[in-house]
């Protein structure tokens, strides 16, 4: 059999820690490495990789296996602090395993130490365009004279508002990007960790997505950020932004590189 990796946690906390299998994974258990415990489930040789690497993708294959690893990984994060690895992370044998552990051990037992007591949030934040340049028409000055001066005939008026309403959109985007250098200032403010993530073509699902970040964050503090006048202010300038957090994660956005594994 192979070992399926979730992760790494103290062994202490997670003596006990079991979770239930999916098809050909089985249960998920505790492996003690030496003051290390990962969290692992025996497979049969190849299931994994042959799923993996199955021309096309299958997602009916992909999905349940994907989202059981992540139950597992905050299954385990309820009670201890967790190293959380990529889904489809497998090892020939214990040993390998133990090698891979052994290697890495330093930044494996420094990464528990840090994200003990602290939970990762994920911080959006998106422009309503559409909103905004309704707003804009009503509260900038050079805006709505423009548009309180449009002349009344339909087909004159139309192309002209329209001109200005591209206009409006064009000074909604650029005081959203201001908005989002005061917020993203004032979360590097607070002095904890901060990561800026790659926001993907169509994430904002209508609406403009123009800051998504992963925050490091002491679980006894969460609250003390979210409500930090500083980011309110900057969320709420001339050209509003709509703030979303969601959380608590298992902390994948903050943890070391241990490299690819050995099979």
């Amino acid at each position: 059999m192979e070992v399926y990796l979730y992760g790494f946690a103290w062994p202490e906390p997670t003596r006990n820690f079991s979770y239930p299998g999916l098809e050909e994974i089985g249960p998920a258990r505790p492996l003690e490495l030496g003051g290390l415990a990962a969290i692992v489930s025996s497979i049969p040789p190849g299931a994994i990789e042959s799923g993996l690497t199955r021309q096309p993708p299958d997602p009916d294959w992909i999905v349940p296996r994907a989202l059981h690893h992540e139950r597992v990984v905050e299954a385990v994060q309820a009670s201890a602090p967790v190293l959380p690895v990529r889904f489809g992370c497998v090892f020939s044998s214990p040993e390998a395993l133990q090698a891979v552990a052994d290697q890495h051990r330093q930044p494996i037992e420094q990464f528990l130490h840090e994200v003990t007591d602290q939970e990762e949030w994920s911080l959006k934040a998106y422009l309503d365009a559409d909103a905004a340049v309704e707003t804009l028409l009503v509260t900038n000055p050079l805006l709505s004279e423009r548009y309180r001066k449009l002349p009344t005939a339909p087909g004159t008026r139309y192309f002209l508002e329209k001109r200005l309403r591209e206009d409006a959109r064009d000074e909604a985007r650029r005081g959203g990007r201001a908005a989002v250098e005061k917020l993203h200032r004032a979360l590097l403010a607070t002095g904890f960790r901060v990561q800026i993530q790659k926001v993907q073509e169509g994430e904002g699902r209508g609406r403009d997505l123009l800051l998504k970040t992963a925050l490091l964050i002491p679980r006894v503090r969460i609250d003390e950020v979210f409500t930090n006048a500083e980011m309110t202010a900057a969320s709420a300038g001339l050209v509003p932004l709509s703030v979303e957090r969601s959380g608590p994660w298992p902390p994948y956005h903050f943890c070391p590189n241990l490299g690819e594994p050995a099979r």
